[in-house]
């Protein structure tokens, strides 16, 4: 057996086999002695047929035997032999029986080795949370917009920005072909998703008017069936509503404060954490982008596709549980998988320094700190129910994982600067 074994990059390695033909020959062989002993060929009783018999039916299966085998064998020597630290199964590329006997072409991806040179002594950079009067206004409207009402504005109104307007559409059609007709449409104006073509005919409209609305459907649009197209309305205003939003005290004693400065500061407060949490996420991962940088090393592209993969999973599934389906929002797996591959190499080489750095500087989360933690986490728990949790393995593998990052995380902002800016 030949192994040729070269560097395609530091992670992966192109490895190729090749087994002699006398080696090749008697292991087809020593198959086929195998297959005769269970051969049924018609005419010969079972395990009893001639081995030229055997041969001339059952060479197909042999030789099938023979390079799952080999391939099988040899991989698990040159991966002991070599201390290849695979991270991903090997990619068969080729197989193939020859004249000169058999050979074998994979591709192997291993695990990095970080080599850690400049870990200490940098700057980080971080944003400092600052919450804006715009910010906490613009919440405000949010909250204040669950509680909206609508009044009749009279048979005499004007339909105005803003409004609610109920409408019956005598006909709808799509290109020509009728839709529908004779049905009732709330027109909330209030909304800015609605199309400017249909704003326009009803702002200014009164109770009893007829407008006629011709909508071209844009190329983006989120329903393919109206992709492109030209939608043509005839419509009545039927019924003008006027939104009318609630006080600022009122707005606070419908939210349980007992005015509206504590409504205020409250929202003040959420922004603040959430701002501070969203924040935390950017740190972290510029942190690791700029170690990343200082300690350059490669990835395995199998992982990184695979964890691109998930993430795409993940958006595709978020998208069905708000309600809304992904293949109407066209959505593109490849697009979308592409997307996230900075990302998916980005949380791997987070994962890869974290490691090297625990290995480093000797970091790690004792049984005692475990279990100090998760009975905090878990003490609203029944006692019984928190007796599965505690000798769940997979549970207090994610307690221990997350606490590790965490302790490593410390440690680099303890060597390091951090600037807020």
């Amino acid at each position: 057996m030949k192994v040729d074994i070269k560097d395609v990059n530091s992670v992966t390695k192109n490895v190729i086999v090749t087994f002699p033909k006398d080696e090749v020959e008697n292991g087809l062989k020593s198959e086929l002695q195998k297959i005769a002993k269970v051969a049924q060929i018609k005419g010969f009783r079972k395990g009893k047929a001639p081995f030229a018999m055997v041969e001339k039916y059952y060479m197909p299966e042999a030789m099938e035997r023979y390079a799952d085998k080999a391939i099988k064998e040899s991989l698990k020597n040159i991966v002991e032999e070599n201390k290849l630290d695979l991270a991903v199964t090997p990619i068969l590329k080729d197989q193939k029986f020859t004249d000169d006997g058999f050979m074998f072409d994979v591709m192997v991806e291993l695990h990095p080795t970080v080599e850690l040179k400049n870990y200490k002594g940098l700057t980080f950079n971080k944003k400092k949370v600052v919450v804006t009067d715009e910010e906490i206004n613009a919440q405000i409207d949010t909250i204040r917009k669950k509680y909206i009402d609508y009044v009749d504005k009279g048979n005499d109104a004007v339909c105005e920005d803003g409004d609610l307007v109920n409408t019956l559409i005598i006909s709808y059609s799509i290109d020509g072909e009728e839709k529908g007709q004779n049905f009732h449409e709330n027109i909330d104006l209030s909304r800015p998703t609605i199309f400017p073509e249909l704003r326009a005919a009803l702002v200014g409209s009164k109770i009893g008017e007829q407008k006629e609305v011709v909508i071209k459907y844009p190329q983006d649009i989120g329903d393919k069936d109206l992709a492109s197209k030209e939608g043509k309305i005839l419509l009545e205003v039927k019924k003008i509503e006027k939104q009318v939003l609630p006080a600022d005290e009122e707005l606070a004693e419908k939210e349980k404060f007992e005015n509206f400065e504590q409504l205020k500061n409250n929202v003040r407060e959420k922004l603040i954490e959430t701002k501070l949490k969203d924040y935390e996420k950017e740190f972290r991962t510029e942190v690791f982008k700029i170690l990343a940088k200082e300690n350059p090393f490669d990835v395995p592209a199998s992982l990184v596709n695979d964890l691109a993969v998930k993430m795409a999973e993940d958006l595709y599934n978020s998208y069905k549980r708000f309600g809304l389906d992904p293949e109407k929002l066209n959505f593109d797996w490849n697009a979308v998988i592409d997307r996230y591959l900075p990302e998916a190499e980005m949380s791997l080489k987070q994962q890869y320094l974290t490691k090297a750095i625990k290995e480093a500087e000797n970091i790690d989360v004792t049984e005692e700190e475990l279990e100090e933690t998760l009975g905090k986490v878990l003490n609203s728990i029944p006692d019984k129910e928190k007796f599965k949790y505690l000798q769940n393995q997979r549970v207090r593998d994610s307690f221990y994982l997350d606490m590790l990052n965490k302790k490593v995380f410390e440690f680099i902002l303890s060597q390091n600067t951090v600037v807020e800016e």
